[in-house]
């Protein structure tokens, strides 16, 4: 596990360390199978990016329209 101290500074909240672990604890499960059934660069990207968007992490990549 890399170190996760950064998630102490002050202007992280609650939700952030809580989000942190959940995107850990997916990229454990999914990441490793997804790049080996892979056998070039772009569709193992297409796949990641896929299997993110299904989770629905990808949604922390982009701004709330309501913090705007």
């Amino acid at each position: 596990v890399p170190d996760q101290t950064f998630l102490n500074w002050p202007f992280f909240e609650p939700v952030h360390r809580e989000l942190a672990g959940t995107v850990e604890s997916w990229a454990m499960a999914r990441v490793e199978p997804i790049i080996k059934a892979g056998d070039d660069l772009d569709g193992t990207c297409i796949n990641l990016v896929r299997a993110l968007g299904e989770s629905g992490l990808c949604r922390h990549a982009v701004a709330d329209s309501a913090t705007q």
